[in-house]
């Protein structure tokens, strides 16, 4: 027996819809703002990769990185730009 698809689908149509998914439903780093302080709390591989390449001395408490406020808003900014999800 033979399979062959009949669908009018093609492999771009599913790696597109796969995005659309990613950027609606996964989070790579969660950001919290607490006083004079952001915590970006690390949740995918990708993020703890972006800091360890992007962060000099990254420092943490638990997941979240701890960072000063007067960098948190350029680090958030950047990281969206390079294709993290951010909420």
């Amino acid at each position: 027996m033979k399979f062959t698809s009949k669908s009018k689908y093609n492999s771009r149509d599913f790696a597109a819809a796969a995005e659309r998914y990613r950027q609606e439903h996964v989070t790579d780093v969660s950001v919290v703002r607490d006083g004079l302080l952001f915590l970006f709390v690390v949740k995918s591989d990708a993020a703890r990769e972006w800091i360890s390449k992007n962060v000099r001395e990254p420092r943490y408490w638990g997941d979240a990185l701890v960072v000063e406020f007067r960098y948190g808003w350029e680090i958030a900014e950047v990281m969206r730009a390079e294709g993290l999800v951010l909420r």
